[in-house]
């Protein structure tokens, strides 16, 4: 059959055919239209595409993340388009994104959003805001610009919830500040501020807390800004201020410990609730979490910068925001400094002696305390600060040092706010935390007593005569108390509770211990969840730590009884696992994991309920995590630290761990500490530079025990406590082929100024380091004991250590080999001239002009990024060589101050130079030594 447009005239001189189509038609008449007519149609068509486009922002500018297929068009086209196919045409003006659900969602780009709201006048918002009530009545923007734009019903900033605020902190950003009817930005941000501050503690409250009455009256009695509630209560504060004036004023810490469970967070949210409600502003709070990455005992700037922006956000008006910038800036230079100390080459014991300073951060940490007393324009004596270290024990992990790095710059705020009070929450009793000479009060808290706990189970629903009962066979523990509720509430209407028949905490003389209850109780928890796939899955399964879809195919089903056919299944179980929140609580990424406060009570329970089973599942997820390491789509870290902990479970062999560890894992691994088995607690606390107590050091092998007394010792160097260190190091007597405990122990008698010692420690430095096989380190060590050597005035054992570092650095393989034989060939040339043992030094300046122009070429062909300091230190040297060469020929001899001295030219090149060969290495992508 022919074409439909078979026919059509080629010009307008043809006749017309006689088959006739519509198409045919068609294209005659646009034929005979003028071209001004299609250009004019084009434009109706943009101004008919721009109003739509103008309908649907007036939609979007009114609500937070929207369905795009609800959104309907604002104004006179919405009749037109009233299938939504045109909300296309504000696809560029929106953010595309998916929630957890899986559900795509838009939401209008800012700056779109405030140029079409201030386009709109009043009666296109009442009609954009009308129009979209059917289909997001919840809408919080929505909602914010109805209260205040239109009907003006403003609240007290009080009154509003934290996200009501936020939103209201984003229309007056979208509106302007001069605004009729807006409150000010200022007011927001502040109030916000202090929700923001609550918002933690009345998630842990979770409306529920009863009883510790005593440990109220404690706290209130030792921060004393609220008012006593007895005679009692004040005549005990009487006498503590009689005791307080004695010491200026002063008070050691309040540290609360006991298990997790038994609600220390619970009493610390609790009383900082009551006192920001009571007294607002009147008591500054900072509250520093430990779990928080972000801090870091070893680099106690991290406390000062949590604290100033923590204390800014509540008192804007002072300088607390450029004291955390300056915090900021000095923890920068203190990594760098650290970084420039790679494989502790020469002059590192300098830095050492520098790069830590506690006096640095205790002049921060009094300049935190003026700065904000001045911005509450009170005196220092005057002005209150409560400092809260909450889940300390990951502190204490680490041992004296990291402990003390903490209360150095809370001794210097307190000598600046002597009403400073710090309340220390722990899962292990902490001893020796002196403040300003003050000692710690310590308090053990105990559980709820059976007034309390029956109060507790009231307030989560149970009626008073079965709480009452509960309350008396079970022990007052709030992890057990939640447990029991949770069970009565999921048996209530079933004519029967699962509760009955808890043993006792007391029987005649024998006791149940509180882990046996609350085993009991899990278990009877366990027996309520009514699918029953995710009750095979959840005993043994939540023995992993991460669960997701993958996890549930390819580690969890066999082993615990699941049949699943392929991923659509294991998403499906997923799902339905995921929203039994009693059990599982969400990770960042999307998986979930075992609740933390049940992980602790159970995870020892079902490994030993079937050990062979748990062995199955550790595996299983070891060959998982292997594979899923190599794939792109994955988490290269998170998936290598899931990988080590499964063969940490399974007691795997340390030579394997050690070959599986990457650089960056220890975030993910802190917590496993207290899951593992004993035998391998001792080489995860050495990768992870934890302290180790008695009982784990006595099943640990010579390697692990030597890298514990190093981690122990490093971090005492960094804050000068060279006596500690020393002592530390010298309690392993034994040492192993390579330790490098001898370095250690040759840089803490080099800050006791004991450099005879010194050196032959060195000596011994690089015997061990002989037997290493790593040249770089090898190297490094020689450095140091050059560096000792000239320092004990042996300067030609000083130059033979330095020829040897020489020798082994002229490996043309290795980029990072020739910045070596530079900066050893610097450090050679400046000790000849130093010592007047110069007459070899010519040969030594050709050796070094070469060994410069070497470390361009290798640098360029490794692709390198070299820092200029690295030229610009043998440069230096190389212009004091020509001005001996243009002297007598002979140079003057200089002690070692001026050699190695920090004021010395020498000093600031060596530095330089080092920070020079870091980068070198870290453009390599050579990792530091470990020890």
């Amino acid at each position: 059959m022919d074409s439909v447009d078979e026919g059509v005239p080629a010009s307008r001189d043809q006749p017309l055919p006689l088959l006739w189509t519509a198409s045919s038609v068609a294209k005659r008449l646009r034929d005979l239209r003028p071209p001004r007519m299609d250009e004019a149609r084009r434009a109706d068509d943009r101004l008919r595409a721009d109003g739509r486009r103008a309908a649907y922002l007036r939609a979007a500018a009114v609500l937070g993340p929207f369905d795009p297929a609800l959104l309907p068009a604002i104004g006179p086209t919405s009749v037109e388009q009233s299938d939504g196919g045109g909300v296309s045409l504000i696809a560029d003006d929106c953010v595309a994104f998916s929630t957890e659900a899986g559900e795509g969602r838009w939401l209008l780009r800012p700056e779109i959003r405030r140029d079409t709201l201030l386009r709109m006048d009043r009666t296109d918002l009442e009609i954009a805001i009308s129009d979209t009530a059917e289909d997001f009545p919840n809408d919080a923007v929505r909602s914010t610009l109805s209260r205040w734009m239109l009907q003006g019903s403003a609240s007290e900033l009080s009154s509003l919830s934290l996200s009501e605020l936020t939103t209201l902190g984003e229309v007056v950003g979208w509106y302007g500040p001069e605004t009729e009817g807006l409150p000010d930005a200022k007011l927001i941000a502040r109030e916000t501020a202090v929700r923001r501050l609550r918002a933690p503690f009345e998630h842990l409250l979770g409306g529920r807390f009863q009883g510790r009455e005593v440990e109220q009256r404690e706290l209130r009695s030792y921060v004393d800004v609220l008012d006593s509630q007895s005679f009692l209560e004040s005549a005990s504060r009487a006498l503590e201020g009689v005791s307080r004036w004695a010491s200026g004023g002063r008070s050691g810490a309040y540290v609360l410990h006991a298990p997790g469970g038994m609600g220390k967070s619970s009493l610390i949210a609790k009383f900082i609730t009551d006192h920001v409600d009571t007294v607002g502003d009147t008591l500054p709070v900072a509250y520093l979490d430990w779990e928080d990455p972000k801090l870091v005992a070893r680099e106690p700037e991290t406390m000062i910068i949590e604290c100033a922006r923590q204390l800014a956000l509540r008192f804007p008006r002072g300088a607390l925001a450029e004291l955390r910038q300056e915090a900021a800036d000095a923890l920068d230079d203190r990594r760098s400094a650290k970084d420039a100390r790679s494989r502790d080459g020469a002059f590192a014991i300098q830095s050492e002696r520098t790069g830590g300073s506690r006096r640095d951060v205790q002049e921060l940490a009094m300049r935190l305390g003026q700065k904000l007393a001045a911005s509450l324009g009170s005196d220092t004596s005057l002005t209150p600060l409560l400092v809260v270290l909450d889940t300390f024990e990951r502190v204490q992990r680490y041992g004296r040092p990291e402990i003390d790095s903490v209360r150095w710059p809370l001794e210097a705020l307190q000598k600046v706010l002597p009403r400073l009070r710090v309340i220390i929450a722990t899962r292990v009793p902490l001893a020796d935390f002196l403040l300003n000479y003050n000692e710690a009060t310590v308090r053990a808290l105990m559980g709820l007593d059976k007034r309390a706990a029956t109060a507790f189970l009231v307030h989560d629903g149970v009626d008073r005569r079965t709480a009452a009962e509960v309350a008396g066979r079970i022990d007052g523990s709030p992890l057990s108390l939640r447990l029991a509720s949770e069970i009565y509430r999921r048996d209530a209407g079933s004519g029967s509770s699962r509760l009955e028949g808890i043993t006792n905490t007391k029987w005649l003389i024998f006791s149940v211990s509180q882990a046996q209850i609350q085993s009991q109780l899990y278990r009877r928890y366990l027996d309520q969840v009514t699918d029953l796939s995710v009750r095979r899955l959840a005993h043994p399964g939540l023995i992993v730590r991460r669960i997701d879809p993958d996890v549930l195919l390819h580690v969890l089903a066999a082993p615990c009884g699941l049949s699943l056919s392929g991923r659509s299944q294991a998403e499906a179980l997923f799902e339905r696992l995921r929203h039994e929140i009693t059990l599982v609580e969400p990770n960042p990424d999307g998986s979930v994991r075992h609740r933390s406060d049940l992980r602790r009570l159970m995870l020892g329970l079902m490994i030993a309920d079937d050990p062979e089973r748990a062995s199955d599942i550790h595996r299983r997820a070891v060959v998982h995590y292997v594979v899923r390491s190599r794939s792109e789509n994955g988490d290269f870290l998170a998936d290598r630290a899931e990988e080590i902990y499964h063969l940490l479970m399974l007691g795997s062999e340390p030579s394997l761990l050690e070959q599986r560890w990457v650089e960056g894992l220890a975030p993910y691994l802190q917590d496993a500490m207290d899951e593992i088995p004993h035998s391998r607690k001792a080489f995860l606390a050495s990768m992870l530079g934890l302290d180790i107590d008695e009982s784990v050091r006595a099943s640990a092998d010579l390697g692990e025990k030597e890298k514990d007394v190093a981690n122990k010792a490093q971090r005492s160097l960094e804050f000068d406590e060279f006596d500690h260190a020393l002592s530390i190091l010298r309690s392993q007597p034994q040492r192993s082929e390579g330790s490098p405990l001898y370095r250690l122990e040759a840089m803490a008698l080099h800050g006791l100024g004991r450099d005879a010692e010194a050196y032959d420690a060195a000596k011994g430095a690089v015997a061990a380091a002989s037997e290493r096989g790593d040249r770089s380190f090898l190297c490094a060590t020689l450095h140091l004991a050059a560096e000792l050597a000239f320092r004990a005035g042996l300067a030609s054992n000083a130059i033979d250590h330095l020829r040897q570092a020489e020798t082994l650095a002229q490996d043309a393989d290795h980029a990072d080999c020739a910045g070596l034989q530079l900066a050893t060939l610097t450090l050679l040339a400046l000790t000849q001239m130093a010592s007047g043992i110069d007459h070899d030094l010519p040969t030594t300046a050709r050796r070094l002009a070469l060994a410069s122009a070497r470390q361009d070429v290798e640098a360029s062909r490794s692709g390198a990024a070299v820092d200029d300091v690295t030229r610009t230190a043998a440069a230096r040297a190389l212009e004091r060589i020509r001005d001996w060469e243009a002297g007598s020929g002979t140079s003057e001899v200089h002690g070692p101050s001026n050699l190695f001295g920090p004021s010395s030219q020498a000093a600031v090149a060596g530095k330089q130079l080092l920070r020079a060969f870091a980068a070198v290495k870290k453009a390599r992508g050579t990792p530091p030594a470990r020890t």
